[in-house]
């Protein structure tokens, strides 16, 4: 390989100029250990965020059938022989699963296509934000780089690992030597190895052509948590040293009526817009226990059933917003120790009742916890607005670029609004300005459903939101307001849409917003 030096793709991209060639070595990554969880663990992550994606008919099979026998710098070029060569009608993502071998505190990871002759960068530079580097920090989120699939046939991939602003580890690859839509693993030229392994990074080249252009997604709110009740008691003091609060007993009655909501016979006949989440494709849930117990009680009979996704995907990024003092919003525990946690404050909620549903539900299903290996939680005192804006860039891009079309997320009230604020698109707002404002403003009671509709061509910045609605008697609550469900809103259509009715009243690196006094999620 000849090496020479370059710019890192920040200061490039800033510059808008590239400079010459840089080759990474490549070598088969060892798989990390499965975790030494109990049978609840479901063993690495069986398939990533990705592994669902049609591979369309290549428009070169010759080539796709050269990139198959002679993967690129002899590495391992995937995990089956399913994959295409790279170049249809779409825009070019990149699925980033996970960094092996590299040594760092906080590692992210920088890509770009560069052009082949003088290595000018084509499109755009995508970030995804910084993981704990303990292990092999996983990602498991796409993002487009900003250049048609087509024009990505006379493109070199260039892949970087930092640790804040030191450069660890680098490749490239020439994208149309890469299969699309299967898992790649290259090596890196690294400048920080851990001992015991080479140093890799895991990977998938997509296009949106095979990623559906309208899903569905249903955001539920936990149930009430005991400091949720605390707060309302007035009786904060036994609560604000301690982390991760549970489900209040209050909480689980709103869980269990939720799920027999769920459970109603014709319930998809009297309420049409509902429908799809008796039928989830996939199921997200913060790692905080009270949405753990909540996604177990309320959605644990649709996963668990015949035909369910018979899995949880515990989702970092879904997890609340931290502000100053809010110890809610924090854990110390990672791996399978989040299930174990989860399920002892169960066994409590449903202390006398060994034979209770939710308990069964909860062995019988399995947990990825491949997000939460790593410390998952903000350790400062409060989230930055650049932090809380890069984690929405990487919940909405998870969303948007997933091969489901039916997603439910259980998570929490102030980061749902965020979401809000971000995400929702203009022509949504015009349609229904009270609702939209609403969105913005107040909270989803407990155990609150909305439906969305996301359009993945509109992208992190255009307003993917297109459609939104409250669904089963769902109510939004005032800051500080009551818990309890509110009759729905009558709906409205979005301009921009014909798809799914909305009713009442926001660069997948980009990084804005602002945080307030601790308060109630």
């Amino acid at each position: 390989a000849i090496w020479a030096q370059r710019e890192p793709l920040w200061l490039r991209s800033r510059r808008g100029m590239g400079s010459g060639a840089v080759r990474g070595h490549s070598a088969q990554v060892a798989p990390v250990d499965p975790l030494d969880a109990a049978s609840l663990v479901a063993v690495g992550r069986a398939q990533s965020s990705a592994a669902a994606f049609p591979a369309p008919a290549a428009d070169n099979e010759d080539s796709t059938a050269a990139a198959a026998a002679a993967p690129p710098h002899g590495g391992d070029a995937g995990s089956g022989s399913g994959g295409r060569d790279v170049g249809s009608g779409g825009e070019c993502l990149l699925l980033l699963e996970r960094v092996h071998g590299v040594a760092g505190q906080r590692l992210c990871v920088r890509a770009a296509a560069e052009r082949e002759d003088d290595g000018a960068i084509l499109g755009c530079v995508a970030e995804w934000p910084p993981k704990h580097g303990r292990e092999a920090p996983a990602w498991f989120s796409a993002r487009p780089l900003g250049l048609p699939a087509a024009a990505a046939r006379a493109a070199v991939l260039r892949l970087e690992v930092w640790d804040r602003r030191r450069l660890l580890g680098s490749l490239s690859a020439p994208l149309r030597q890469l299969p699309r839509a299967t898992g790649i693993r290259l090596g890196l030229e690294a400048r920080a190895a851990k001992a015991g392994g080479p140093c890799g990074i895991s990977f998938q080249v997509l296009d949106t052509e095979g990623v559906s252009r309208r899903r569905t997604v249903f955001l539920v709110r936990h149930a009430e948590s005991v400091w949720n009740r605390a707060q309302q008691k007035l009786h904060l003091h036994k609560l604000i040293r301690s982390d991760d609060h549970p489900l209040s007993a209050v909480g689980r009655e709103q869980a269990e009526a939720l799920a027999a909501r769920l459970g109603t016979p014709g319930l998809h006949v009297a309420e049409p817009a509902a429908a799809p989440l008796l039928r989830p494709d996939a199921v997200y849930c913060s790692p905080l226990t009270r949405a753990l117990q909540t996604a177990v009680i309320a959605l644990g009979p649709l996963a668990a059933a015949p035909g369910g996704p018979r899995e949880l995907v515990l989702m970092a990024s879904a997890r609340e917003r931290q502000n100053r003092g809010g110890r809610d919003t924090r854990s110390t525990k990672l791996g399978a120790a989040v299930l174990e946690g989860a399920l002892g404050e169960l066994r409590r909620l449903y202390a006398g009742a060994p034979g209770a549903r939710p308990l069964e539900d909860f062995a019988r299903l399995r947990y990825d916890v491949e997000e939460v290996r790593e410390p998952w939680w903000c350790e400062t005192a409060r989230e930055s607005e650049a932090q809380l804006q890069t984690r929405l860039a990487d919940f909405m891009a998870r969303l948007l670029y997933s091969p489901h079309h039916t997603v439910i997320v259980v998570g929490h009230s102030h980061f749902f609004r965020e979401v809000f604020r971000r995400f929702l698109s203009e022509d949504f707002a015009a349609s229904s300005p009270g609702f939209a404002e609403e969105l913005r403003r107040k909270k989803l009671a407990n155990c609150g459903v909305v439906r969305l509709e996301l359009d993945s061509h509109r992208g992190l910045e255009g307003g993917p939101i297109v459609a939104a609605r409250c669904v089963l008697g769902t109510g939004l609550v005032p800051e500080g307001g009551g818990c309890g469900a509110q009759a729905p809103a009558p709906a409205a259509e979005p301009a921009s849409s014909s798809a799914a009715s909305v009713s009442e009243p926001a660069s997948s690196s980009a990084t804005i917003a602002g945080a307030g006094p601790a308060k109630a999620s």
